[in-house]
């Protein structure tokens, strides 16, 4: 048979990265009242993060630079123009839009947990750990189920399954349906050879909203497979063939179903 090729993957599901995207459900263009600068502010910063989520990053930048123009004190366009200049690689800009929120709202914890989450991503455990304790410290925090998905992250990257899984016990307490626990804890089940686990949580994380997860669906057919079962396996593999055609996890597992018994 050929290797499961499982890998611990700290991917971005549901249509949310690692970085945290302020008032993104809600950012809807309702009005066109620009009486006030903070209403102006308002307006520009709901169009740069409509831009932001359909991944238009330029225009995102654009509008949320305007929005500052308007009102400097409009932290949700601050954090959502970091977020627009990490995704343009632009990274150093991102980290200082991020502090720059902070210097105005220390207890605006999104942008903690989108400093650590930059950290991660460069390697430096110790800092991100920092930040996203930090977050967890404000208990008005709304959102507190994705700094502690970023928590669990750390320590899986440190190799440290026990503190992972405590940490993602708490995540799903606190937001059970948020998916990115769900696939996570599945890859601590995988490490601990627990695939029928394992299966159970990765299923979570591709329903509903995140049925789009392909990393998602990929996983759940190799636990299906190191579970022996066999049937399911084959129907995951072909589903994600089927639905997600030219994606890198579809040719995988085109390659995993060669070897399905």
């Amino acid at each position: 048979m050929a290797p499961n090729n499982f890998r611990t993957s700290i991917i971005a599901i549901c249509a949310a990265s690692a970085l945290l995207c302020a008032s993104c459900a809600t950012s809807a263009v309702k009005e066109n009242d620009v009486s006030t600068p903070e209403k102006k502010s308002k307006l520009l910063g709901d169009m740069g993060t409509a831009a932001l989520i359909r991944r238009d990053f330029p225009q995102a930048i654009e509008d949320l630079r305007k929005a500052l123009i308007a009102n400097e004190t409009n932290l949700d366009a601050r954090n959502n123009l970091g977020l627009a200049y990490w995704e343009m690689g632009q990274k150093a800009m991102a980290r200082a839009e991020f502090k720059r929120v902070l210097e105005q709202n220390p207890k605006y914890s999104d942008a903690y947990v989108n400093l650590g989450a930059a950290d991660l991503s460069d390697g430096r455990l110790t800092e991100a750990r920092a930040y996203f304790e930090k977050a967890l410290q404000n208990m008005e925090y709304k959102t507190r189920h994705r700094a502690l998905t970023n928590l669990a992250q750390v320590a899986l990257r440190e190799n440290n399954l026990d503190e992972a899984r405590r940490i993602l016990y708490q995540s799903i307490q606190a937001n059970p349906e948020f998916c990115m626990s769900h696939f996570l804890l599945g890859t601590v089940y995988m490490r601990d050879h627990n695939s029928k686990a394992a299966a159970g949580e990765f299923a979570k994380s591709i329903r509903s909203t995140c049925a789009g997860n392909v990393e998602g669906h990929y996983q759940l057919g190799i636990a299906y497979l190191a579970a022996k079962q066999y049937d399911k396996a084959r129907a995951e593999f072909a589903l994600l063939i089927d639905q997600f055609p030219q994606t890198v996890q579809a040719q995988q597992a085109a390659d995993q179903l060669r070897f399905v018994p």
